[in-house]
């Protein structure tokens, strides 16, 4: 059967690609019946078999259509691709359930987020990202309903679902620590659900599972923090001149410790903190491999130079998310956040605090993230072999210091400080390496042991002469 004079063109550049001579080719593509043709064709056939084989085979585990995809892709490449060309960026995996065609669908959450959790989490994600109204919410907001002017009362609107934080954790344990307790106190004050991403690799080879237990609620912490002031808290006396004193003081404690508790529970995130411990964390987010993440506002913070403030990076996407969407319906955009909307969802990467320094219209501060870290509790085999270390040095009480001053190049075993850090935050981790030394530490451990003489003084260094100097400093060579 003949082949239609527009079919004929790219059969032949195909079968030319595939090494079938050019007079076969043309043979082939005309229609023709001699035997050179027959031969031509089924070697055709079997190399476009193996390469369509190879195509699938790499493309990864992908959704319905996978073989078209990546015959596809083949050819296009072949049209549009020199010999020279980058390769392209693979594909992201995707899973297979509805769930999570929802969530990237419906919600831009990317295929390289979701192929990293499970599909308990992914269940439960979607739950936290659309929660069902509470009756109470419901019955507030009933009562407080907005009248009409003829008596009728209106209810106030929903409030808007809560949007997405991704935040990606780097380096050692130490900075993701804080980075941990910086997500934790951001999410409950921007009311957003949280993703935690832990890369597993050469700066903490451990899964954030393998250290710590889930984050609790702050309201658990708070209620416990109660109860400690409680128990601190010293007793009414039978009588005598301090009595009054006394449970004023109590009463004082009380009532703050109570504060506190209401203010955690209020500002206690409903939804769930997710976990994501990843040998490969979705970084840098890519637009053109997963359209998702075009609706993202996206805050690289160990960048050079750093990004804005995250509340001017959310204001920025969401209006650029409004405008896009106002320009496709052919009308005008609010500016920035609009009420009743979701904000764009925000994806981060980080080594310290999200918001370095805490500027004007920052949500975190020191003591929320403080607040945050108690939510972070040590697996029951750390945390009894940490009590056993306090116990045995006298820890409880003592003051500690930690002293780096290893250069970059000889830090980590396979880290490239050139790669792995920016130039300004290399510059910086050097100037505080060389500024904060042995000698600089011992003024402040000299005037603790002078205020409260049998202090235990921790010193933890990357160098043990730096642990022998600061200790011949101090003169106290028999600890």
């Amino acid at each position: 059967m003949a082949l239609s004079a527009p079919n004929r063109r790219p059969l032949r550049r195909l079968l030319r690609r595939l090494g079938v001579p050019p007079t076969a080719a043309a043979t082939v593509a005309a229609g023709g019946r001699p035997a050179v043709a027959a031969v031509a064709c089924v070697a055709a056939a079997l190399a476009l078999a193996v390469t369509l084989c190879l195509v699938v085979a790499g493309s990864g585990s992908g959704g319905g259509g996978g073989g078209r995809r990546g015959a596809a892709a083949l050819l296009g490449a072949s049209r549009r691709r020199g010999p020279g060309a980058p390769p392209r960026p693979p594909r992201p995996p995707r899973p297979t359930d509805a769930t999570a065609a929802a969530l990237h669908d419906a919600d831009g959450v990317p295929w390289a987020l979701l192929a990293a959790l499970s599909s308990a989490q992914r269940a439960g994600l979607a739950a936290a990202l659309h929660p069902p109204p509470p009756a109470a919410a419901a019955a507030a907001a009933a009562a407080t309903a907005v009248g009409d002017g003829d008596g009728a009362p209106l209810p106030r609107p929903p409030p808007p679902p809560p949007g997405l934080l991704v935040v990606v954790a780097a380096h050692g344990l130490g900075n993701r620590l804080r980075v941990t307790a910086s997500a934790l106190a951001y999410a409950a004050a921007s009311r957003r659900v949280l993703l935690l991403v832990w890369p597993i690799d050469a700066h903490c080879g451990a899964a954030y599972e393998d250290l710590f237990l889930p984050p609790r609620p702050a309201s658990a912490v708070a209620a416990a923090a109660a109860a400690a002031a409680a128990a601190a808290a010293p007793p009414p006396l039978p009588g005598g001149r301090h009595q009054g004193r006394r449970r004023r003081a109590a009463a004082a404690a009380a009532a703050a410790a109570a504060a506190a508790a209401a203010a955690a529970a209020a500002a206690d995130p409903a939804s769930p903190v997710f976990i994501v411990s990843t040998a490969a964390p979705p970084w840098p987010p890519a637009p053109a491999v997963d359209g998702a993440w075009a609706r993202w506002a996206v805050a690289d913070l160990l960048a050079d130079p750093p990004p804005p403030p995250l509340h001017a990076v959310v204001e920025a996407a969401a209006t650029a998310t409004a405008a896009a969407a106002a320009a496709a319906a052919g009308g005008t955009p609010p500016p920035g956040l609009s009420t009743g909307h979701p904000p764009p969802p925000l994806v981060v990467r980080s080594s310290s605090v999200l918001e370095p320094r805490h500027p004007a219209g920052a949500l975190t501060s020191w003591a929320s993230e403080a607040a945050a870290l108690a939510r972070v509790r040590p697996i029951p085999a750390a945390a009894a072999a940490a009590a056993r270390l306090v116990a045995r040095y006298r820890l409880a009480d003592a003051i500690g210091v930690h002293i780096r001053g290893t250069p970059l190049a000889a830090d980590i075993p396979g880290v490239d400080p050139v790669a792995a850090y920016a130039p300004a935050a290399a510059a910086a981790i050097r100037w505080y390496r060389a500024a904060a030394g042995a000698p600089h530490f011992v003024p402040p451990l000299a005037a603790a042991a002078a205020d409260r003489p049998g202090r235990t003084a921790l010193v933890v260094a990357d160098d043990p002469a730096a642990v022998a100097v600061t200790f011949v400093l101090l003169g106290r060579l028999d600890d």
